[in-house]
C-alpha cells in the first residue's frame, strides 16, 4: 500500500502507481490482455485452466523467478528496474495463436518487449525451466507484426525444421557466462 508520503505528492503518487500497477502475478482475461501487453516488458504464461496440477507448477516457477518477500499474510512482489511483469491467461483465448500459443500445447511462455515484439519458442523458452530460460530471451529472435517479423518467424521455423531433419548435425548450445559456444558433431 502507498504510504502517506506517496499520496501527498502528485509526482510521487504517479511514480508509485507506475511501479505497482501490476503487482505480483496478474490473472489475465480477454479484456485485460491488451492493457497488460502495453504495460512495458511482460512475460505471458498461457495455461489450461482445467489442469490444476500443471497450474501449481506454473505458479511455483513464476515464484522462483520473481522471488516474492513474505510480509505478514501477503507476498510482496517488487518490480526490478528493467524487470518484466508476469501474467497468466487462459491459453484458449482468441488471438493467442497469433503469438505462437496453441491450446493443444500448454502451458506456454511468450515474452513481450511491447505489444508488437515478442519471443516464443516451444523448445528454448519453457515454463518447466523458466528461471533458466528467461535469461536467454535477450539473445533470441524477436517476432513482430511487421513484414520483417514475419520473415524472421519463417526463418526460425525453417531452421528448427532443418535441425530436426538433420539429426546428424547434433547442434548443441552451451552457455558459459555471457558467451555462447557452438558444438557440432555426433554425440
Amino acid at each position: 500500500m502507498a504510504g502517506q508520503e506517496v499520496v501527498q505528492k502528485d509526482s510521487a503518487l504517479l511514480k508509485w502507481v507506475s511501479e505497482h500497477r501490476l503487482p505480483g502475478i496478474t490473472r489475465l482475461v480477454l479484456s485485460s490482455v491488451y492493457f497488460f501487453l502495453n504495460s512495458g516488458p511482460t512475460v505471458l504464461l498461457a495455461v489450461d485452466q482445467a489442469d490444476h496440477e500443471t497450474n501449481i507448477m506454473v505458479e511455483t516457477k513464476i515464484r522462483e523467478v520473481m522471488k516474492p518477500k513474505r510480509t505478514g499474510e501477503v507476498d510482496l512482489y517488487t518490480q526490478a528496474e528493467g524487470g518484466r511483469y508476469f501474467g497468466v491467461a487462459d491459453g484458449t483465448l482468441p488471438g493467442f495463436t497469433y503469438f505462437g500459443v496453441s491450446p493443444d500445447h500448454l502451458p506456454r511462455v511468450v515474452v513481450f518487449d511491447d505489444s508488437d515484439h515478442w519471443v516464443e519458442d516451444a523448445q528454448y523458452l519453457r515454463v518447466e525451466k523458466l528461471a533458466e530460460h528467461l535469461p536467454r530471451v535477450a539473445r533470441m529472435w524477436r517476432v513482430s507484426s511487421t513484414p520483417r517479423g514475419y520473415v524472421l518467424w519463417v526463418a526460425k521455423k525453417f531452421v528448427a525444421f532443418y535441425l530436426k531433419a538433420e539429426p546428424r548435425l547434433n547442434v548443441k548450445f552451451i552457455q558459459e557466462g555471457s558467451s555462447t559456444e557452438r558444438k557440432s558433431g555426433p554425440s
